[in-house]
């Protein structure tokens, strides 16, 4: 972890491939699950954002959904300081 020029205070990279409780998982679609779930999984909470290749039900377990996602929660966490800089500006939907 490290400090940035953007403010950023901390983060954590993972090494899916590398971790023997993994070994490079990906998301899929358990029986009795359906693809609302993964715009479930990817709502913020407060101010704590969601990206990955489960987080884009568009296309789930891929590069390209995890690169979705994160332009995604991107747009959502731009809203989202725009709106504490400006207090009576409401949260966009997405």
């Amino acid at each position: 972890s490290t400090q940035s020029t953007w403010g950023v205070v901390d983060y954590h990279v993972t090494r899916w491939l590398s971790n023997p409780y993994t070994r490079g998982s990906y998301s899929y679609l358990a029986v009795g699950s359906s693809p609302d779930d993964f715009d479930i999984l990817s709502q913020p909470h407060g101010s704590v954002f969601f990206a990955g290749e489960a987080a884009f039900k568009e296309e789930y377990a891929s590069a390209h959904g995890a690169y979705m996602s994160g332009q995604k929660a991107a747009r959502e966490i731009h809203r989202h300081l725009d709106c504490l800089s400006q207090p009576s500006a409401p949260l966009a939907a997405v």
